[in-house]
């Protein structure tokens, strides 16, 4: 962490823009959420409902990304 955290202007962009700070992070656990369905499964039905599912988590992530931080 102190890679990312360390330095004096790690936090800023966090800091400043925490909403599309976590966009940024959520669209990365999006990339890593579809390997599961799309490795794991070998069927085509299988790995849409698996992708289908990934994807509806990741809107409920952002459900609230219109709603005013709180600072």
């Amino acid at each position: 962490m102190d890679i990312m955290d360390g330095h004096y202007y790690s936090l800023a962009f966090r800091e400043k823009y925490p909403k599309f700070n976590g966009l940024i992070w959520a669209y990365h656990w999006l990339q890593i959420g579809l390997y599961e369905p799309l490795l794991v499964n070998n069927d085509v039905a299988s790995r849409t409902k698996g992708v289908n599912a990934t994807v509806g988590r990741f809107w409920q992530m952002l459900e609230n990304a219109r709603r005013p931080c709180r600072t």
